[in-house]
Parts: C-alpha cells; structure tokens; sequence
C-alpha cells in the first residue's frame, strides 16, 4: 500500500509580537541580508515554525492597539488525515502565545499544502496588547511552549485555562481604570478557584462550596475563597500562599462590593495581582525558567 504523502500545514496567525530567534536569508535594499525571524519548537512529535515578517518593527510597542498580521506558521510534515488534529495544537499554540505576548493571538487563514492556494480565512478580532509580557528573552518563550503545551492541554478544558488568559488579556488593557484592571484580575483568581476547586473533588451544594464528601443531605459548612486560594497557591509551590490569599481577598472584596479601590496605590496592586497570576499560571503549567513579574521598569526576573 502507497503511504500517502505528506505536506506542510500553514496558518496565517495575527498579533504574535515575539522577536526571531534563529535566522532566515533573505534580501533587503536590494543586498543579501540575515533575519532573525524564525522561531522552530517541537511539540508533540512536530515541528512548529513561526516565520515572523521581517517588516516588525523592533519596538512592539509601535503595534500596540492594533490587529497585526505577524506570522506565518509551519506545521511540518502533516497527512491529511492529522489535519483536525494539528488544527486543535494550533489553536492551542496560540492561546499560549496569547499568554506569552499579552495579545489576542490568533489564526485567521490556512493553507494546505502550504503553498497549493487551497485553503481560506475566516473574519476574527483581537489586538496587540505588547505592554510587560512575561519573557523579555524569545528562547524561554520557546521553553515555554515545548515544556508546557502537554500540561496546558491536559488542564486546559477541566481547569478553564483559555479563559483565564482571556481574563488576564482584558486585565491588563490599556485605556481602561485602574479599578476596573484590579476587578477582571480578580474575576480570574474566582475563575481559577472555581475550576480548581470543582477539579479537586469539593462538592458545590447549596450555591456554596462545601467540604469534600459533603452530600446533597448532609452539606456541612461552607469552605470560603481565601481558604480555597491559599490551598491552590500552596499546591504550586507558591511562597508565603497565606499572606498572598489574604491581599487577594481582602483587594477583591473592597472593589467588588464597592466599584472603587480606596488605596492610592492602584498601580501597585494591580501589578501585584498581575505578577500573581501570571506566577501561579506559570507554575500550574509546569513551566520551570526565567520570567519577568508584571512591574514597571526593568525588574530583575524571577525564576521558578
């Protein structure tokens, strides 16, 4: 029997702002010139490569706002019948990258075989955000994908994660208030606990969690958020998960209940929660390097 033959798979993919970490050749000013456009990951037995266009200007920030087609995505040597298969691992790369840039990552055309003119694209929106991501170098973006696309994959529909990066998308907006920042990175930490909690095994009876084992007849007392973030945080690996539960409950009861936040230190708390979110994320994909902490400057990275 004939193997069928096999193809490379493209995706046309907007706002992944992630600067190149090997070279292509190409030309500029009519002159052979190096790039340094290419970024290759392997995952799950494939070859990824993202070929960012040689046009981006070194400063993402000048993207920032707007929706920017960035890249065109290799998946090597695909068959046919892989297609459903490496269209879900594109999908997923992309809400990682959307993690690891703080844009809406995202497909919007395909191709296959790539360079055949047979595929399509489809209408989305998002933008580049291009703020404070959490990797100032490309390569621990690349450790980030291939160590941690398994672990994401397995938590991603059980634990909400591509919501939660939507959230922590939205958080960090600009143009929006200080308050409203603090209060979509509080929904995330109540996103986060609720997943975590139901995929821990406590029952919710009642309206309320309760303690596990609980039933609809004997439902027992109530088990709150700051207990339930302390044992989430804990559970990571997180330092000092008490006293971190403790400022998150105690930020997210005052703008919640009132719409304000009464600390003159917005900034400060916000980048408090981002930095907070962005760590547990981190380590509950299993991801082990350097990142950056969501503060202003240039702050020494933190390492897990």
């Amino acid at each position: 029997m004939k193997t069928p033959p096999m193809n490379d798979y493209l995706a046309l993919v907007a706002n992944c702002t992630l600067h190149g970490v090997d070279f292509t050749l190409g030309e500029k000013d009519g002159k052979p010139w190096k790039f340094r456009n290419l970024i290759k990951v392997e995952i799950e037995g494939k070859t990824v490569e993202l070929h960012q266009n040689k046009d981006l200007p070194l400063n993402r920030h000048k993207l920032a706002r707007g929706f920017v087609p960035t890249t065109e995505l290799y998946v090597r040597n695909v068959e046919e019948s892989e297609i459903p298969q490496v269209e879900e691992l594109i999908g997923r790369v992309c809400e990682l990258l959307s993690f690891a840039t703080e844009s809406r990552v995202m497909a919007y055309g395909h191709e296959y075989p790539a360079g055949s003119g047979l595929g399509g694209q489809r209408s989305v929106s998002g933008t580049v955000q291009w703020w404070r991501p959490p990797f100032d170098d490309p390569a621990d973006a690349v450790r980030f994908l291939e160590m941690c696309y398994a672990p994401y994959s397995r938590l991603r529909d059980p634990r909400k994660l591509h919501v939660v990066i939507d959230y922590i998308h939205h958080s960090i907006m600009a143009g929006l208030a200080e308050e409203i920042k603090i209060g979509l990175a509080c929904i995330a930490f109540e996103n986060l606990r609720d997943s975590w909690a139901r995929d821990s095994g406590y029952p919710h009876l009642g309206g309320f969690f309760r303690a596990k084992g609980a039933t609809q007849a004997k439902k027992g007392a109530t088990v709150g958020f700051r207990s339930h973030l302390e044992e989430m945080l804990s559970e990571v690996g997180m330092v000092d998960a008490p006293l971190l539960a403790k400022r998150i409950v105690n930020t997210r009861n005052e703008v919640l209940h009132t719409g304000l936040y009464g600390n003159l230190h917005n900034d400060e708390v916000h980048e408090f929660l981002e930095t907070t979110l962005r760590e547990y994320f981190l380590r509950l994909v299993g991801y082990q390097g350097n990142f950056s902490p969501y503060v202003g400057g240039s702050p020494k990275p933190h390492k897990i």
